[in-house]
């Protein structure tokens, strides 16, 4: 009698449960690369944005730099009194002090907390000398306590 013929396929065995397990880390991985890009695209997405801001600053001091000479030279440091009370009008989010010593002090700040200090002050020449060009980030610290352990 002859024997029945096997239909040809995978047979289950070694070969079958390397090829699942494969299959299965495949999955994994295709879902962590999934994951990493789309932290990446929010990484990306915030520096973009403290970028635009971090130059939204930058062109209003050299704004404001460029009215102080501007004054400085009709006026002398005493018209920047006028000119700090105009910062807020002019700009959103910034401030402006005359000090004791007529130094110009400004601070323009963005929601996001990118901030941008300047402080300007002025010769008997009516010549604007930057002291300072701070630009800094301000942010909370998380509220969460970590584990120290028991």
């Amino acid at each position: 009698m002859a024997a029945p013929s096997r239909a040809p396929g995978i047979r289950p065995g070694p070969m079958a449960v390397l090829v699942l397990v494969l299959a299965l880390c495949l999955a994994v991985l295709a879902v962590l690369a999934m994951a990493t890009a789309a932290a990446a695209r929010h990484r990306a997405d915030v520096q973009a944005a403290m970028t635009v801001d971090s130059y939204a600053n930058e062109a209003s001091a050299q704004e404001l730099l460029a009215d102080a000479v501007a004054a400085a030279r009709e006026g002398g440091a005493d018209a920047w009194a006028a000119l700090a009370e105009e910062v807020p009008r002019r700009w959103p989010g910034a401030s402006a002090t005359v000090d004791g010593d007529g130094r110009l002090l400004a601070a323009f700040v963005q929601p996001s907390g990118r901030r941008l200090d300047v402080e300007l002050s002025c010769d008997g020449a009516g010549t604007v000398v930057v002291e300072a060009w701070r630009a800094s980030t301000t942010w909370e610290e998380p509220s969460h306590e970590l584990w120290q352990g028991s």
